[in-house]
């Protein structure tokens, strides 16, 4: 719908691997499966999940091989993560910005469809709206700053991770309060968050294509 063909052609069959934490992570581990998961990486970058569940390695690894896989979450922050760099970055990377940004543009949709069709209704209508859909917005704002962290100074990227960085700004840290002011604030951000996307997609699709 707002994502457009181009790029989600490029992203349909894609699982992003790669992300940077700004904490100071431990040494990812090989579990018992094989697979290879950093507990306090994945804590730092999805505390929704630690709310839920706790922050044990066990819980946090099942959610990630269950679900979080799946939505984008990724399980360590690997080495290909960008370093300062005045060149291009590599076609993979990219394709990581993108897959973040696919996953985030799949956890947001219907959400952001729910507070434009109330922009209209009263304030308790649209508190409503707001607090049902802002769980998933906040995903979708970890996913995005995710994305903007790996653009890093990769010249390429550099219009990509304003966009993104603009776009996670936007979107609140919470739900509003019950009061005209906050509810009508909380729509404003959301409004110029919807604003970024279409040029988002137009600048990754571009970006892609130069490949």
């Amino acid at each position: 719908m707002r994502l457009i063909k181009k790029l989600g052609a490029f992203l349909i069959f894609f699982l992003c691997l790669n992300t940077i934490s700004l904490s100071v992570l431990a040494a990812p581990k090989t579990m018992p499966d094989g697979g290879t998961f950093d507990a306090e990486f994945y804590a730092n970058n999805n505390p929704d999940v630690v709310a839920a569940l706790g922050n044990t390695e066990a819980a946090l690894y099942d959610h990630y091989l269950n679900h979080g896989k799946a939505e984008g979450r990724l399980p360590y922050a690997s080495n290909s993560a960008p370093t300062a760099s005045a060149g291009n970055s590599s076609k993979q990377t990219v394709l990581d910005v993108s897959g973040l940004v696919y996953n985030a543009h799949n956890i947001e949709a219907k959400p952001t469809k729910l507070i434009a069709k109330f922009q209209n209704g009263t304030t308790a209508v649209k508190y409503v709206a707001c607090t049902t859909a802002a769980p998933a917005l906040v995903n979708a704002k970890a996913l995005y700053s995710q994305a903007a962290a790996l653009c890093g100074d990769y010249a390429n990227l550099q219009v990509t991770k304003t966009y993104l960085t603009q776009m996670a700004a936007s979107i609140p840290d919470n739900a509003p309060t019950y009061d005209n002011e906050s509810v009508n604030t909380y729509y404003s951000n959301i409004t110029a968050y919807l604003l970024l996307e279409k040029p988002l997609y137009e600048e990754l699709t571009r970006v892609l294509n130069e490949y």
